[in-house]
């Protein structure tokens, strides 16, 4: 099963990915995307929309270390975020 979580990164960045592994110094992740939140009308009362953009668009590979100092916290994310991030990378 895919171990999605969601990274807040001091660069105030939040990351949804796969993480494939952690320890003291780095957490691995797998297909990262950053969340891009999209304001609509503020006179409507729509929701935000939210996107998602690769984090790094043009690396070659699509897994990356991140220095565990870089981390500001790492949560599971909302189911709907969860299963759209699954969905995008075609894991369902």
């Amino acid at each position: 099963m895919t171990d999605v979580k969601l990274l807040r990164l001091t660069t105030g960045e939040d990351i949804v990915a796969e993480v494939t592994f952690s320890d003291d110094k780095i957490t691995t992740i797998k297909k990262p995307f950053v969340l891009i939140p999209m304001a609509q009308n503020p006179s409507a009362s729509q929701e935000s929309k939210l996107y998602f953009s690769p984090f790094i668009p043009f690396a070659e590979n699509e897994e990356f270390n991140i220095k565990e100092e870089n981390i500001i916290t790492i949560n599971e994310p909302k189911a709907d975020i969860r299963d759209n991030y699954l969905n995008y990378i075609g894991a369902i």
